[in-house]
């Protein structure tokens, strides 16, 4: 941006100078802001934000066979999540473009920690990977995936679908 301005102005004034420093700063404390780690805890999902990005777990009750039943399940009454792989140890879902982002990419992963619990850790991130911050859009995506998946309730989970 500077070599543009530079380009076509050929010289920077002292106004141009100040205007340059704000917008340098400004974006900096955003960027700074934007980075600082949040941690949510609630409906039995624990997550970590920075910024556009985003990591989570929870545990199901149920075994971990049921697991891709139930992501199936979840991304079939959620319409923002797209199942794009679906595995007994993980898989990928991404939403689609909005004016808020260039879309997400949610990657799941599932531990078994014992016979009937295992756990669903995820991560989500833009598309675009230059992006800072998406207005929450990635937290929101990544606890709606997970809360359903903690809650959905064995006898709900359909069997007509494969994994």
């Amino acid at each position: 941006m500077v070599l543009i301005l530079w380009r076509i102005l050929g010289r920077f004034d002292g106004v141009m100078t100040v205007v340059l420093v704000v917008v340098v700063v400004t974006t900096a404390i955003a960027a700074v802001v934007a980075l600082r780690a949040k941690n949510r805890r609630e409906d039995g999902v624990e997550m970590t934000v920075y910024g556009a990005r985003c990591q989570g777990s929870t545990v199901v009750t149920r075994p971990a066979d049921d697991v891709p039943r139930v992501v199936n399940d979840v991304c079939l009454h959620n319409p923002e999540l797209g199942l794009r792989s679906n595995t007994p140890e993980g898989g990928s879902i991404t939403t689609g473009i909005s004016f808020a982002s260039w879309g997400e990419r949610i990657r799941f992963s599932v531990e078994p920690l014992s016979a009937t619990e295992p756990e669903v850790t995820a991560t989500c991130s833009p598309v675009f990977p230059l992006v800072i911050t998406n207005w929450g859009r990635s937290e929101k995506n990544l606890y709606a995936f997970l809360r359903a998946v903690h809650e959905t309730p064995a006898q709900a989970v359909s069997t007509h679908r494969g994994a």
